[in-house]
């Protein structure tokens, strides 16, 4: 009333000035003040934080808006956010960002006063509006996408302790499988995404970080390194940098990346900053790796590995079989993990930024002799990201890390210097007087330096015009020396290797995308771009013998040189790509796309006939659940399809005729043989493949599940042609020769039991099966029993119209029967790389304090070879063939009746690999995560939270493995084979770790 007042006086005032322009202006200035105050009175503001609901911790980037308005704010470092000018009344907030199911609450907001809301997200399965970059030339929304995208958050992470990216990967994404882990420290895993996409060519996924592509050799793999294991690219990442990873599976999703993506591709995007004062957190982790019994349960010694002490059911008049037994009675001994990890996060209002540092050091869980260095791996990790804004329309990030990995290899695997082989085989291993510590004489370093570095510019002149601008460089140099010194067991005049593996990736791309509204009803979103990857890798091994004296024993000491080899192999790629995306009232998004891909050689001096490839794709989606009809019990249904092509290109030294120096002893230069033959006309492998999916949720996002059927095949598949050795040639030949195909399904599903203020309670599931099919072996095909069937090696085989690869051999007939072994013709016995997988996990949190979080996964639908206990067996030194050898003495010498069944007389009386191949299905209750947060009320001296966390991985393992071997420590397994087995080397501990993170 006192304002309509004064109003009113000011009027007057003006008319009695005779209307004035002074008078006039006093009038309306003073009404312009006046009315600040009252529109402020009409409105109010809406504040608080945004948090995980599993994990505690604050959420930065999560867009929060009052539905059916323009107000929205993001939250900063500390998850804080403002919504101002919110008008009085009712409103519904909503906070969302990927990989979380969206937040949504009812908030009465009174004239001139702030409401206090927070938000606690859990991570959802099915989340149609969170933005994702993989798979499109800028940015889209899952709704907008016929393909689909598997997203790991940050949370999911957390919750569950994540050592590493195999760790990270293992059971988390349907369809995509992480197999083999050992006991030894440092190596990695093999990744396969919707199984094997091709026979000899490419089955790893591309793997980009921050939209910079990486290294995807998968393996330092280094010749020199008879460890049988080998380190991977991808546990170069700290997986606590990672805010998320996205995953796409195929051809029909990876087209847009061209040649080379068939296999799939995985984006890691790590953490960035946020505005708000700077925001620390210290970790510190400490655990225990507790050895398992190796080998069969009867087996008192666990192998000899777990009990030294004296010979067991092999040797039991045998008090002492290893003369260098270590003190503990054993070989193997409880190690010791740590890892010290500082971060820091913020910014202001035109830049932001990110940096951490960790350093951690893993030890294997061999008892290496004191006089040797110990097996371990030691890991240094710096990341700095940074993000600019110099303009509203401008965003620029630089993303840069540096990995620096030691690792300390043992000689092991299949391989006569091995220590499990030796210590396993008793007096019939290589080492004199049965001594198994002399392999540790064999000394392997293996250093690692990773750098990746990127620029990322965002930039939109106007609204709905986006261009993204990539460019980055990915460098890395595996050094590995192998040292055996004078006086060595196996080469007593000492030798040395030195070989070094050094790669460089440029990644250059460019994408961009105009937005724009046809209708009321219909938008167009037309895309287009390219892309150029140059990479070269540079080898150099110099092999020596025979030491002049006692020293440092380098190259220069060595008497004669033995091996000295340079590689340089270099490829480019690239192409160019147009997308069109045609939406109809945010719920129906029709997509056509088309790239056109080029690949040549580097430094070639061959007259190569170039040309572009055309990969197409297309793809649909329908938002069901965005009709009127739709009931308010179910959130979201959605079907998609999407079909598209991807390629692979031949090898990189396909198109070039090697040479290699040749000759005798006495004549080292006297000629040449040819090292590989040039394949001119060679194609690239083309994978064509169609998705059909559904992504359904209900009861606000408590019930949710996503299904995906694929169907693919792979034509002018590269296979390896063996020539007449009359031809002088040393090495197959690729050619284009394969036809096959691949079809299954993934489901995953979510379930949220319990969602009250002080209990949640979450369960999660996902199940995988494929199969596949030789169609045609071409010119590589023999004959075998009206079958064409092209021979791998090591009893691995391809057969027309069977799945791939199958393990063949001669089976015996009456193999359950109590009767001396039948042996039967040769056939196919069953593939060798599992087709089923299966995981679930669980979560519950108390009190929004207390979380447990606990998953496991299982492989299922494949045979092994237990390559240990095969030759074991062979040399008389297998337990289980103890009772078995002496049943068949009896028998053959007194008649006695037989005990064993067929298939055991004739593993372990004539023991060939065929008979121990088992089924390796397996289930392994993963992790299990304990984590606390201390209430704010305990924080002190600037601290804003504290968090505890207990885990024990590899929990349980239950297969039925008739070996007890654990069917998952696979022989090199990031070394990509087709041919799998096992038993050569020590299985995966259990381990205990304790985490203290503090944030200030």
């Amino acid at each position: 009333m006192v304002t309509s007042t004064l109003a009113n006086w000011l009027g007057s005032l003006a008319r009695s000035r005779g209307g004035t322009a002074r008078g006039w202006a006093l009038a309306v200035l003073a009404t312009a003040l006046l009315a600040a105050p009252l529109a402020a009175q009409q409105t109010g503001q809406v504040s608080g934080t945004v948090t995980g609901a599993a994990s505690g911790r604050a959420l930065a980037a999560v867009a929060v808006s009052i539905e059916g308005t323009e107000i929205r704010a993001l939250t900063n470092a500390q998850g804080e956010y403002v919504l101002l000018g919110v008008p009085v009344g009712t409103h519904r907030v909503i906070a969302e960002v990927i990989g979380y199911r969206v937040g949504r609450a009812e908030v009465q907001v009174p004239a001139g006063a702030a409401v206090a809301l927070n938000f606690a997200l859990s991570v959802g399965a099915v989340q149609l509006e969170g933005i994702v970059v993989t798979g499109t030339p800028t940015q889209a929304r899952r709704k907008e996408l016929g393909h689909s995208i598997e997203v790991i958050t940050a949370e999911e992470i957390e919750m569950a302790g994540a050592v590493d990216i195999d760790d990270v990967l293992r059971g988390k994404a349907p369809g995509f499988q992480v197999q083999g882990q050992t006991g030894l420290a440092g190596p990695g895993s093999q990744i396969l995404i919707r199984g094997l996409n091709s026979i000899e060519g490419r089955n790893r996924p591309l793997i980009y970080l921050d939209g910079i592509r990486m290294n995807d050799r998968g393996a330092y793999e280094s010749s020199g390194n008879t460890a049988d294991q080998a380190a991977t690219v991808l546990n170069s990442i700290n997986p606590q940098d990672i805010e998320r990873i996205e995953i796409i599976k195929g051809a029909a999703a990876s087209t847009i990346y061209g040649t080379e993506a068939s296999a799939g591709v995985i984006q890691i995007f790590t953490k960035q900053g946020a505005v708000g004062r700077p925001r620390w957190t210290f970790a510190i982790e400490q655990g225990v790796a507790v050895p398992r019994h190796v080998g069969p349960e009867m087996d008192p010694t666990g192998l000899h590995l777990n009990d030294c002490t004296f010979g067991g059911p092999v040797r039991p008049d045998q008090t002492e079989p290893d003369p260098d037994c270590p003190s503990s009675g054993s070989w193997l001994k409880n190690s010791w993990q740590q890892d010290y990890r500082l971060d820091v996060r913020g910014g202001g209002s035109t830049y932001s930024y990110y940096a951490a540092a960790s350093f951690g050091i893993t030890e294997g869980i061999v008892n290496v002799p004191d006089e040797f260095d110990p097996q371990t791996s030691e890991d240094l990790n710096v990341r700095a990201n940074f993000t600019f804004n110099p303009f509203e329309t401008m965003q620029i990030q630089l993303s840069n890390s540096y990995t620096r990995r030691d690792i300390q290899w043992i000689e092991d695997g299949d391989f006569w210097r091995g220590f499990t082989k030796n210590v396993i085989k008793l007096d019939e291993g290589e080492t004199p007087d049965n001594r198994d510590a002399l392999v540790f004489e064999s000394d392997i370093e293996q250093d690692i330096d990773h750098f990746n570095t990127g620029v990322n510019l965002n930039w939109t002149p106007i609204p709905g015009f986006n261009h993204n601008l990539r460019l980055g460089l990915d460098w890395s140099q595996s050094q590995t020396i192998r040292l055996r010194p004078l006086g060595n067991w196996s080469d007593p005049e000492g030798m040395r290797m030195h070989d070094t593996e050094t790669s460089r990736l440029i990644t250059l791309w460019y994408g961009a995308g105009w937005l724009t509204d046809l209708s009321d009803t219909w938008t167009s979103n037309f895309e287009f771009g390219g892309q150029f990857n140059d990479r070269e890798d540079r080898g150099m091994r110099v092999d020596c013998s025979e030491f002049v004296a006692p020293g440092e024993a380098v190259a220069n000491e060595c008497q004669i040189v033995d091996n000295l080899q340079e590689d340089r192999r270099g490829f480019r790629t690239g192409g160019f790509f147009f997308s069109e995306r045609v939406g109809w009232k945010d719920r129906l998004f029709i997509t056509a796309a088309v790239r056109a891909d080029a690949f040549s050689q580097i430094n070639s001096e061959l007259d190569l006939d170039y040309h572009f490839m055309w990969y197409p794709k297309l793809m649909l989606t329908y938002t069901v659940s965005d009709h009127d009809f739709w009931p308010d019990l179910f959130d979201t249904f959605r079907v998609r399809s999407a079909w598209g092509e991807s390629g692979d290109p031949p090898p990189q030294n396909a198109m070039q005729t090697l040479w290699q120096i040749a000759g005798a002893d006495e004549l080292p230069e006297s000629g040449y043989i040819i090292y590989s033959l040039s394949q001119p006309d060679i194609e690239a492998e083309r994978t064509s493949e169609w998705e059909f999916g559904i992504d359904a949720s209900a009861y606000n996002g408590r019930v949710s599940a996503e299904f995906n059927y694929f169907w693919k095949k792979t034509r002018d598949g590269i296979m390896y042609n063996p020539l007449l050795p009359s031809t002088g040639v040393w090495e197959s030949v690729p050619v284009n020769a394969g036809t096959w195909k691949t079809w299954g399904y993934d489901i995953k599903a979510d379930l949220t039991v319990i969602d009250l203020p002080n209990y949640l309670l979450t369960l999660r599931g996902s199940y995988m099966w494929y199969d596949n099919e030789i169609l045609d072996l071409g010119s590589l095909g023999t004959q075998d029993d009206d079958e064409s069937t092209a021979n791998v090696g090591f009893n691995t085989r391809f057969t027309e119209g069977k799945p791939f690869p199958q393990y063949y051999g001669e089976p015996i007939e009456n193999a359950d029967e109590l009767a001396l072994p039948v042996t039967g013709e040769t056939q196919d016995l069953g593939r060798s790389i599992p087709n089923k997988e299966l995981s679930l996990g669980l979560g519950f949190t108390l009190y929004n304090r207390l979380t447990l979080d606990m998953y496991g996964t299982g492989q299922f639908g494949h045979l092994l070879l237990d390559e240990g206990a095969q030759e074991a067996a062979e040399d008389g030194v297998w337990p289980q063939c103890v009772a078995v050898l002496e049943n068949l003495e009896d028998h053959e010498t007194t008649g006695a009746p037989l005990e064993h069944t067929a298939a055991w007389i004739d593993r372990c009386d004539d023991s060939d690999n065929e008979d121990w191949l088992f089924s390796g299905d397996y289930f392994r209750i993963q992790s299990a995560s304990l984590t606390y947060r201390v209430p704010e009320r305990f924080m002190f001296a600037g601290l804003t939270g504290v968090q505890l966390q207990f885990r024990v991985t590899n929990l349980a393992l239950f297969a039925d493995y008739p070996t007890d071997t654990d069917p998952d420590a696979l022989l090199g397994a990031a070394n990509f084979e087709l041919f799998r087995s096992g038993g050569f080397t020590v299985p995966a501990p259990r381990t205990y770790s304790f985490t203290l993170r503090v944030n200030f």
